[in-house]
């Protein structure tokens, strides 16, 4: 496809990609407002809308997808939610061959259902891969990789292995003490993930 025909395809569904849009904004606030059922409804249509828009494979679809099955983990509808994270994770893969935060988060999505699961060792594998590519991106301080380094600290700390959760959270709270130089509720966070492991 040439550019105009790009061109002209872009116009030709911008009603579509309008309403897809709003959609999106629509179940932000579902969402907010923990009205889950009507929100996974919302993201259903909107991802059938943006494989109308945009055919082929798309960051917008891949998207769609991370929200829908986010919804589904959020209800502890895991089985549900696995495929789709597990689709959105290809996708997202196969659209950025290289080292991409939304490679990072799809692998952290699947982390965090596997620990719920009690899949530990799948989530750790995962965690990993998600914090290499979040340091490999960011050189230096990053909220990315503190939350990343957090995720993989609280799947120890779940599995009582402590001696190695604790330098993470440590590490965390260094890191988030840098970027936040004043209160901020990541801090907080980190500071109640250590004291609740200094408890066990």
């Amino acid at each position: 496809m040439n550019f105009f025909e790009q061109l002209g395809d872009f116009f030709s569904n911008v009603g579509e990609q309008a309403t897809y849009f709003s959609l999106r904004g629509r179940i932000n606030i579902l969402k907010k407002q923990g009205q889950f059922d009507e929100a996974i409804e919302l993201t259903k249509q909107s991802l059938d809308l943006a494989r109308q828009i945009w055919r082929n494979e798309n960051s917008e679809i891949a998207n769609s997808l991370n929200n829908l099955a986010y919804l589904y983990y959020s209800q502890g509808k895991y089985s549900e939610a696995e495929p789709i994270f597990k689709e959105a994770l290809a996708m997202i893969k196969r659209l950025f061959k290289t080292d991409h935060p939304l490679v990072a988060n799809s692998l952290n999505n699947l982390a965090y259902l596997y620990s719920y699961q009690e899949r530990y060792s799948e989530s750790e594998s995962l965690f990993q891969d998600a914090l290499a590519i979040y340091k490999r991106l960011f050189k230096r301080d990053h909220p990315l990789v503190a939350t990343s380094l957090n995720g993989l600290a609280l799947l120890y700390n779940n599995q009582e292995r402590y001696s190695e959760a604790e330098p993470l959270f440590q590490d965390v709270l260094a890191m988030r003490k840098r970027l936040f130089k004043t209160d901020h509720l990541d801090i907080a966070n980190s500071l109640n993930n250590l004291a609740l492991l200094y408890n066990n």
